[in-house]
C-alpha cells in the first residue's frame, strides 16, 4: 500500500512532549538509557530524532515514554507511517478491514428493550 507522510511527525511530537516537561535535548538524552546506551544518548541524537533524520529504536522509544510521561505504545506510534487510505476521507475500511466484514449488531434485541421500556 502507498504510504503518506504523517500529519505531525514523531520528531515534532517528541519536541512538544519534551517542552511540556521543560527539558532541553541534553537533559532528555541523559534519561534515554538502554542496554546499548547505558549512559544515555547524545544531544545530537535527540536533535536527529526531532528533525526526522533518524528514528529511535524500540528500547529508546520505551525510555522516551518514561522520560516524558507518555504511554510507550503512543511513543512507538509517533514514528509509524500513516497509511494512505487513512490519510484523509473514508475508504470503507475500518482498522484495515472492509466495513461489511465486521460483525453487525443484532437488531433482534431492539424490540425486547423497547417492550421493557413501554411496560414500565
Amino acid at each position: 500500500m502507498p504510504v503518506a507522510a504523517p500529519v505531525q511527525g514523531g520528531g515534532e511530537r517528541l519536541r512538544k512532549a519534551r517542552a511540556r516537561r521543560r527539558m532541553n535535548q541534553t537533559m532528555l538524552g541523559q534519561l534515554i538509557r538502554t542496554p546499548d546506551h547505558p549512559e544515555g544518548v547524545s544531544q545530537v541524537t535527540v536533535s536527529a530524532w526531532e528533525k526526522g533524520d533518524r528514528k529511535p529504536t524500540l528500547d529508546q522509544c520505551d525510555a522516551i515514554a518514561a522520560a516524558v510521561g507518555v504511554n510507550w505504545k503512543t511513543v512507538r506510534l509517533w514514528w509509524e507511517p500513516q497509511r494512505a487510505d487513512h490519510a484523509g476521507g473514508t475508504t470503507g475500511r475500518v482498522n484495515g478491514h472492509f466495513r461489511h466484514a465486521l460483525p453487525r449488531a443484532s437488531t433482534t434485541t431492539l424490540p425486547r428493550y423497547q417492550h421493557q421500556r413501554d411496560a414500565a
